[in-house]
């Protein structure tokens, strides 16, 4: 066998693969997004976000725009929801932090008044997207929080 000079010898060009095989994968690693638990609550990040933050820092969702909006409080009962008041329709069961809104997608993360909500339920298909519901255990606290014309804050 000789070494012809036109021709890269072998091992370069299984080097030169490998390089590119690894810079996919770092790629494909780095945008994959996983499920993060803090406090609790899930939140998409991908592992180079991972990789980047110190533990003790709390994960927030990137701001997308704010909207006023008309926010009301409800709770469950069979005649303010349907015949399963305890089951929102992303088919969770109803927890403080939920929010119903005709338009979002479930798991969107919205901000009111500093707090935090997560988009589990539905509305009266008569409310457009500028409509939220927030839910109260207590009927007591739903009825104090009324309607109420409030800035909303959407999160990706």
């Amino acid at each position: 066998m000789s070494y012809n000079d036109n021709e890269p010898p072998l091992i370069t060009i299984l080097v030169w693969v490998a390089i590119v095989i690894l810079f996919i994968l770092s790629i494909l690693i780095a945008i994959y997004p996983r499920q993060v638990e803090k406090s609790g609550v899930y939140q998409e990040h991908s592992f180079y976000d991972i990789c980047l933050v110190q533990p003790n820092i709390v994960y927030y969702p990137k701001f997308k725009y704010s909207v006023l909006a008309s926010v009301s409080g409800y709770n469950p009962t069979v005649e303010q929801c349907d015949d399963t008041p305890f089951t929102m329709a992303s088919g969770k069961r109803v927890y403080d932090g939920a929010i119903a809104n005709n338009c979002l997608p479930f798991g969107t993360k919205v901000k009111i008044k500093n707090k935090w909500y997560t988009v589990e339920d539905r509305m009266n298909k008569k409310y457009g997207c500028n409509f939220y519901d927030i839910f109260f255990n207590d009927y007591d606290e739903a009825i104090n929080w009324g309607r109420r014309m409030v800035e909303v804050e959407v999160h990706k």
